[in-house]
């Protein structure tokens, strides 16, 4: 998963501009689960996609 040119400002208020890529392996234990309620890998990736964005943003800070 690709977050490409985040911006976000750390403690001090200093603007910092990021490129980050991340690889996600779903645990089998799991994969029922996150079958039954995303239906499709699309819906799964939106909430990937938000969860990847806010921990870059709150290591920033």
């Amino acid at each position: 998963m690709l977050f490409d040119d985040i911006s976000c400002l750390n403690y001090d208020g200093v603007s910092i501009s990021l490129d980050v890529t991340f690889q996600f392996r779903i645990d089998p234990v799991y994969l029922y689960d996150i079958v039954v309620q995303f239906k499709d890998f699309d819906g799964y990736k939106e909430i990937l996609y938000a969860t990847g964005q806010t921990t870059v943003h709150d290591t920033c800070a």
